[in-house]
């Protein structure tokens, strides 16, 4: 008889750590599921550097303009958050080509036009150099673009722009777009 009992005791003993384990481990799957989808949701991970629109290689080889890269939907947002990560409105490229050959990246409205005081950009040149600035600051082109880098080509060259409007914008922002484009001077 008391054989049994002890064995009644160990098998439960047996099941209430089996308990234990199983809610440990769905819970640490738990944790997980929600851990990789807020890095998926949050960031940028898995959406592509440079869409179908865009190109990932930019040459000289045209003397007026090259590949158009597009910045859409810019939002207000403060400068702090505009430079972070959470900003969607970025587009990252490289530009290659004829060492020593002059170019500007400049930029282009291509959506409803706002007050360029209020539209701003974080420029990034090989993850160390950094503009930030209001497109009101920067030179016009004689075609309407506004120049937001001068550069020569000594070596490639990858940047990360990213844009957009001044929270302190106290209008409505819709479809506020810009194409950008890489000509060599």
């Amino acid at each position: 008889m008391k054989a049994k009992v002890r064995n009644k005791k160990k098998k439960k003993s047996k099941q209430k750590k089996q308990q234990t384990k199983n809610l440990f481990y769905t819970i640490l799957l738990c944790v997980l599921v929600v851990g990789i989808s807020y890095i998926i949701f949050a960031t940028n991970i898995l959406e592509p550097r440079i869409d179908g629109v865009t190109a990932s290689y930019i040459s000289f080889n045209n003397s007026n303009s090259t590949d158009m890269l597009k910045i859409v939907d810019l939002l207000k947002l403060s400068d702090e958050v505009g430079k972070s990560s959470l900003n969607q409105s970025k587009v990252t490229f490289k530009v290659d080509g004829k060492k020593n050959k002059d170019y500007q990246i400049v930029l282009y409205p291509t959506g409803n036009n706002i007050n360029n005081k209020y539209v701003k950009v974080f420029l990034t040149i090989n993850k160390g150099k950094k503009i930030l600035e209001k497109l009101n600051n920067m030179k016009l082109t004689e075609d309407g673009g506004i120049i937001v880098y001068e550069g020569r080509l000594l070596e490639d060259n990858n940047f990360k722009l990213q844009m957009w409007v001044d929270n302190k914008y106290n209008k409505n922002i819709d479809n506020i777009s810009y194409e950008i484009k890489i000509k060599s001077r």
